[in-house]
């Protein structure tokens, strides 16, 4: 919308990359926050990027969680969709095994299901592909 001029400016949270910038123009960064893998309770135990070694996670096709994790763990299977509703609807029902997202947006999700149903097992720095314990 914002490309073909149907609005003016757009309130986001959206990563700033280089090929964003060649399409469009940010503002100063105000927020910074770490990207979070989400998974169920049930995957606990694993820990780091071991919590993703060879499974498959959901990622929005427009964000940069997915390619991050990626990167960090090169075997994860990063299934990629519409939105992010759609992405943690698939962690929800079963279909993958983890949903990385930006760490505020993973504990606005996480908030709307039952306590102790969901985990944090680790973090995804957004600067650079390495893992953080919680």
């Amino acid at each position: 919308m914002l490309k073909d001029g149907q609005v003016d400016f757009v309130a986001a949270s959206m990563t700033r990359t280089p090929e964003r910038l060649r399409d469009v123009d940010f503002s100063v960064i105000y927020f910074v926050t770490p990207h979070a893998v989400i998974v169920k309770k049930s995957e606990r135990h694993h820990v780091g990027s071991s919590a993703c070694r060879g499974r498959k996670a959901s990622s929005a096709s427009t964000s940069t969680a997915g390619g991050n994790l990626k990167e960090a763990v090169p075997s994860v299977n990063i299934v990629y969709v519409r939105d992010y509703a759609v992405a943690f609807a698939a962690l929800k029902d079963g279909s993958v095994d983890a949903f990385p997202t930006d760490e505020r947006a993973a504990g606005d999700r996480a908030a709307g299901w039952p306590s102790g149903r969901l985990s944090f097992p680790s973090r995804l720095r957004q600067s650079r592909a390495t893992w953080d314990s919680p």
